[in-house]
């Protein structure tokens, strides 16, 4: 039978006066309370950090019973005409190039006014 808690080792910084180090601690929780987010797993394959790192905690949580989660952060989804997000992110990246060269950021920045 799967245990129904998970003992965590959690480091933390103590920023008061006596202290200004790291503490350490155990952080005990119940497995049905769990989930490990994986977030922006992207990559090519091979991967040694996804085969070596990610994939072990993968099989991990889920052999325990932990809920796995993936979260793929990837503004180019929202980044829609006259989306606040889209317009900043877009100037991040080559977004904003394709963006002005269809007239979308120039509609943007003309609906923001």
């Amino acid at each position: 039978m799967k245990n129904s808690q998970i003992e965590i080792p959690i480091r933390f910084y103590r920023d008061y006066e006596g202290a200004y180090d790291y503490g350490y601690d155990t952080l005990t929780l119940p497995i049905n309370e769990c989930a490990l987010l994986a977030i922006d797993i992207d990559g090519t394959t091979p991967n040694p950090t996804t085969e070596n790192m990610i994939a072990p905690a993968l099989n991990a949580a889920r052999h325990i019973g932990i809920k796995v989660a993936y979260i793929h952060n990837d503004l180019r989804h929202v980044a829609t005409q006259g989306n606040i997000v889209g317009e900043i992110w877009g100037r991040t990246k080559e977004l904003a190039k394709t963006l002005s060269k269809t007239g979308v950021l120039k509609r943007i920045f003309h609906q923001s006014i």
